[in-house]
């Protein structure tokens, strides 16, 4: 029996944490929009982006109430063990460093707390909140026995159909690609997309998710290897690829490093680094067309690159022994070099290797934009 197994992930939910997130890099309710739909399965019930109104009993010189009916757009997301509240307005997004949210052993009340130095007279109010609608919500501070301020949230995004819409656009199969020329052409294995009726190259970048729709290039099925082009209108090129394809063999003990996307339904959407030596230059039963490394891999893993110190691309990973620890196998770069040079039109691709003489921090800083969770129904 054949002890190997290729590292796809089966099975694929988007079930990042929510946790010690830094929203610091979300400039507009796009970026905000973007992160809620990628977390859909993830977010507690007062998450979201939501209309505002509030009135505010009697302070008006005529003795009127202050009434705001949806005066501006209010962004509530998780953060460490509270949840913090951000304005939305043309000009961008505002943190609020006044008001907090905070959850209690039921999944549908919240303390809602809130400094309000305006028309509140700069009184510390409290509400207990409970959700009697899904999508609204409503706050009423109380002060010295009054009513000091109400405040009515109705949740606008995600809205029913956003949530159904994901959890119908759940992947069968992720795997990790590489780019390997600015004109947005990637590299994966040829088992993570095959017979795939839709794929996608998904960019992290700033805790930021991208996604472009890609198209199948040119594969190599006995090499277990696959070119992807991606067809995105919203798509308008890579920086330059600061490294190369090494087309010699290399030797056993040569240190290297792979970086992937393993298990990102339970390890998460960061990329990971492993490292460590070239085992053999021989795989699976003497396979000649890859190396045996060192270097830890798993489900997800496939089509991830493999790098020497030097950061020459050496590798494509796509399998492990299942009765070995660390036996990891992957592609030699020559047989990539063979698909690339079958591609009508030819394509060029980096001759200068801006990694060299760089730490491993550095080059990996360096790459990291250019390694994409790819994505397959």
């Amino acid at each position: 029996m054949k002890k190997i197994t290729l590292l796809i992930c089966g099975v694929f939910l988007f079930q990042i944490s929510l946790l010690s997130q830094n929203y610091s890099n979300f400039r507009s309710e796009k970026d905000f929009k973007e992160y809620f739909s990628q977390n859909l399965n993830k977010l507690d019930l007062i998450e979201g982006i939501w209309s505002y109104s509030v009135t505010i009993p009697g302070v008006l010189k005529n003795g009127g109430d202050y009434v705001a009916i949806d005066a501006f757009k209010t962004v509530i997301i998780k953060a460490n063990n509270a949840y913090e509240v951000y304005s939305i307005n043309k000009d961008g997004i505002r943190f609020s460093n006044t008001e907090r949210f905070f959850k209690t052993s039921s999944d549908t009340r919240y303390i809602h707390e809130i400094y309000d130095k305006g028309v509140g007279g700069g009184k510390q109010f409290k509400s207990i909140i409970n959700f009697t609608e899904e999508n609204i919500f409503k706050s009423d501070f109380i002060s010295d026995g009054v009513v000091a301020r109400k405040d009515i949230y109705l949740k606008i995004f995600p809205d029913e159909n956003i949530i159904n819409e994901g959890n119908k656009n759940k992947y069968e199969r992720t795997g990790t690609g590489f780019a390997f020329s600015p004109n947005g052409y990637i590299v994966t294995c040829n088992h993570v997309i095959n017979d795939a009726k839709d794929i996608i190259v998904r960019a992290i970048k700033n805790n930021i998710s991208y996604e472009y729709k890609a198209t199948i290039a040119a594969v190599d099925k006995n090499n277990d290897l696959a070119i992807l082009r991606i067809d995105d209108n919203s798509f308008h090129g890579f920086a330059e690829i600061p490294y190369t394809i090494k087309s010699n063999t290399s030797d056993v003990g040569t240190n290297i490093y792979i970086l992937g996307y393993p298990l990102t339904s339970t390890m998460g959407k960061e990329l990971k680094l492993t490292d460590g030596l070239i085992s053999s230059k021989s795989g699976y039963q003497g396979d000649i067309t890859s190396y045996q490394i060192s270097a830890a891999a798993q489900p997800g893993s496939s089509g991830g690159p493999l790098f020497n110190e030097y950061g020459n691309l050496i590798g494509i990973v796509n399998a492990k022994h299942i009765d070995a620890e660390n036996a990891t196998y992957a592609i030699k770069s020559n047989y990539l070099l063979n698909l690339i040079e079958s591609l009508q039109p030819s394509l060029t691709f980096q001759n200068a290797n801006l990694l060299s003489g760089k730490s491993l921090v550095e080059q990996v800083n360096l790459v990291k934009d250019f390694v994409f969770m790819i994505e397959v129904n």
